[in-house]
């Protein structure tokens, strides 16, 4: 199932004429209560699994992912081996558990964002495999 979401990811990032849900607030520094927030260079969207373009077996129900759609180069993700196509899997080891809910893209953004200089640990899914990474939040849209 997982080569079909990449195989998916891969279909929509070639569509033109249909923008996934992206979040790109990521890439800029937000303020709240006058503390800039940072994140780590990740761009992410929302598909489903198993894609639209495939009829669901017998009693396969369809679910949605949040997967990264691009990672910022010379970023904390981009340097860490984060790249298109990884599904978030945990965030600071809070499981996405996708079979019971649906994690929009911003939300998943707001629990990995966090002050500069803080630490995010972020489990992808790639190719059945997990990898877990300890990321640096840095200041976005600049020279990383």
């Amino acid at each position: 199932m997982t080569e079909q979401i990449r195989e998916f990811a891969n279909y929509i990032s070639d569509m033109q004429m249909i923008a996934p849900i992206k979040n790109s607030n990521l890439y800029s520094p937000l303020t709240t209560d006058e503390r800039i927030i940072c994140g780590v260079g990740i761009n992410l969207s929302l598909v489903h699994d198993p894609p639209l373009i495939d009829t669901p077996k017998s009693g396969e129900t369809y679910r949605y992912i949040t997967i990264v759609d691009s990672v910022e180069y010379n970023s904390p993700a981009y340097k860490a081996g984060i790249r298109d196509g990884d599904i978030v899997a945990a965030v600071n080891d809070n499981v996405l558990e996708y079979d019971r809910c649906m994690y929009m893209p911003d939300d998943v953004a707001d629990m990995i964002r966090g002050p500069e200089g803080s630490r995010v640990v972020v489990t992808m899914e790639r190719c059945g495999e997990r990898a877990r990474y300890v990321l640096e939040r840095v200041r976005l849209g600049m020279d990383v």
